[in-house]
């Protein structure tokens, strides 16, 4: 048997500050969480919350969610919030996808990616 070649991990670009959120949109967090309804489909969830508030600003949840739809998210509450200075998140597909990262080019959006199994 061949050996299975090492898995490249991807990583998001992180500006890795700040630790610690100062004021109200200075640092959002976001996430995606995942559940099963009765008959066994998957929901998909994603969490979007100010850390120095804790406030929720936004629960998108579906069966499936685009880039498409995770940017209309993110902008219809920096329409009602204001823009973040920074957005923390993982290093998961949705958050380093090309379409988003330029987005938050776009958008002067700093981004910060938490450590690989890290809460």
């Amino acid at each position: 048997m061949r050996p299975q070649p090492k898995k490249i991990l991807r990583r998001g670009g992180s500006t890795r500050l700040p630790t610690q959120a100062q004021y109200r949109n200075h640092v959002w967090t976001w996430d995606f969480i995942f559940d099963r309804t009765d008959n066994g489909g998957t929901l998909k969830m994603m969490t979007l919350l100010d850390e120095y508030s804790r406030q929720c600003l936004a629960i998108q949840v579906e069966r499936q969610i685009t880039a498409d739809q995770v940017l209309g998210v993110l902008w219809q509450a920096m329409a009602t919030y204001g823009i973040p200075a920074y957005l923390r998140s993982d290093n998961g597909s949705e958050f380093i996808a090309d379409k988003v990262q330029q987005w938050f080019r776009t958008h002067q959006i700093k981004t910060i990616y938490i450590d690989p199994g890290s809460p």
